[in-house]
């Protein structure tokens, strides 16, 4: 055989491989594009649509069964956007029983958020739920990035918290974001942890007051007598244990999602904590 034949056939084999090589390799390539897809539909929530009532389940959601199993005292769900805030909630008989112990009741210095031992999630919540967690710092667990929400611009890209009960979803929208002081060693204390439920509208008027002129930022979201609020706190870990606050507000049956993030306004004579 001559020499520019045996190149020929030399070169015919190894076209042959490659394109072999590059089919195979695209089917693999698809194959794991396929799976990527159906993973991310299968763990993909809906988006809650507002309801034009409020509807109560009197049983358990099923999303939650497992959970629920597991340990009784969860009471309902917590997820931000764009932060790692995605949690459960427990409730104890007092509010120190989760402070350093994890879903399973076992020691976790981290702990896990827990809502308020006063408030119910049936009939309905109370004026003010109150959910804790702790600041991890450089971490970055638990109600951590809450600290984002200083930043008016982080605000805009997330208006809508997704706070849902055992027995209902719902969206929140973001109202005021805060710092308070709880110790009187260190100044005037606003007892905030201690709003739960209004005994009429000029209470729950009084309270908005006092959190709006301590609001990094004016969200420009309305709040009526009649609105269910969550009350979001963790450590600022300053050495005066000051608290930041984030309360957001129900959306409203029939309400849209829809938040003018573009009305939010910086509060330049905002109350100091101190």
């Amino acid at each position: 055989m001559k020499k520019q034949h045996i190149v020929i056939l030399v070169l015919g084999v190894l076209i042959f491989v490659l394109g072999i090589g590059w089919y195979l390799n695209r089917k693999v390539e698809t194959a794991v594009e396929e799976i990527q897809e159906t993973q991310q539909e299968q763990t993909t929530e809906p988006e809650i649509e507002p309801q034009d009532e409020l509807i109560i389940s009197d049983t358990i959601l099923p999303k939650f069964e497992e959970y629920y199993a597991q340990n009784d005292d969860l009471v309902g769900w917590i997820k931000v956007p764009n932060t790692l805030i995605d949690y459960p909630i427990v409730q104890a008989e007092d509010n120190d029983f989760y402070l350093h112990r994890d879903f399973e009741k076992n020691y976790l210095f981290d702990g896990i958020p827990f809502m308020d031992f006063r408030n119910i999630l049936k009939p309905d919540l109370y004026d003010n739920t109150l959910i804790y967690g702790h600041n991890m710092g450089l971490k970055g667990t638990m109600f951590t990035e809450l600290m984002r929400y200083k930043n008016i611009d982080f605000y805009k890209k997330s208006p809508l918290i997704q706070m849902d009960t055992l027995y209902h979803e719902s969206q929140w929208k973001v109202i005021a974001v805060y710092e308070a002081n709880t110790e009187p060693q260190y100044g005037e204390v606003f007892e905030y942890y201690n709003f739960v439920l209004a005994q009429n509208e000029a209470e729950f008027q009084a309270h908005l007051d006092e959190i709006y002129k301590r609001s990094y930022y004016t969200t420009g979201v309305d709040v009526q007598y009649g609105d269910k609020l969550i009350t979001l706190q963790t450590c600022l870990n300053d050495k005066y244990d000051t608290k930041l606050i984030v309360t957001a507000r129900r959306v409203r049956p029939g309400e849209s999602l829809e938040v003018d993030v573009n009305a939010a306004t910086i509060n330049e004579n905002r109350v100091l904590p101190r």
